[in-house]
């Protein structure tokens, strides 16, 4: 770890194992990240995996391989006090990954994992505490490559010390092949019924925190 004009590098590595767990990538991790400030928060970092995926049996040693591993991470975060014991917060974060798919794929593709990832996600969000009682959140994961999204809603209010109302809203918009769609019935080998959708979900609950 370093600090130059202001700003935070760090560099390491990590070695995964040889056990795989669900699409985890094994081997050897080099990264490097920073932090630091101008004029709002800013962070990323980049990382590759290479060597033994003791899953596959395979050696991941050629650049085609190692290449698809290949991801930077990027984001930013600001804060503005917008009145009495009112803030908004706004952050911005994007994961790129150079060697991946940039052109859309069926969906039963994507979750047989044999069309890899998309080359770009976005996750922007807006959050707003007002008089430290009341809060909204607005938060999305967004897929330029095949122009779908999905988007988060949360309402919240904290009725006394420790417990929390809650209502949260998520919406699907895509069409039915698209990473988040808000109708997925056609997609499937198997017929749904024409009211079976799973593009929105309502959530009521409480929290209580001691």
């Amino acid at each position: 770890m370093a600090k130059a004009g202001g700003w935070q590098l760090e560099t390491g590595y990590l070695y995964k194992g040889d056990a795989k767990v669900g699409t985890d990538l094994l081997g050897s991790r080099p990264y490097f990240s920073f932090h630091g400030f101008a004029g709002v928060d800013i962070y990323g970092g980049v990382s590759l995996a290479a060597g033994l995926d003791g899953n596959a049996g395979v050696n991941r040693d050629s650049w085609d391989e190692v290449s698809k591993t290949v991801n930077f991470s990027f984001g930013a975060f600001h804060q503005l006090q917008t009145g009495y014991d009112s803030t908004l917060t706004l952050r911005l974060e994007a994961l790129l990954m150079p060697w991946q798919n940039w052109s859309a794929r069926g969906y039963q593709e994507m979750i047989d994992g044999d069309a890899g990832y998309y080359g770009i996600m976005i996750y922007p969000e807006v959050s707003w505490m007002l008089r430290s009682t009341w809060f909204t959140r607005l938060q999305s994961v967004v897929s330029p490559v095949d122009a779908s999204a999905q988007i988060t809603t949360t309402f919240g209010w904290y009725v006394f010390q420790g417990f929390t109302l809650l209502g949260i809203v998520v919406v699907n918009a895509g069409d039915e092949q698209s990473l988040f769609a808000y109708d997925r019935s056609g997609a499937w080998p198997d017929e749904w019924k024409d009211y079976e959708f799973n593009g929105v979900n309502i959530t009521i609950g409480a929290r209580y925190s001691y």
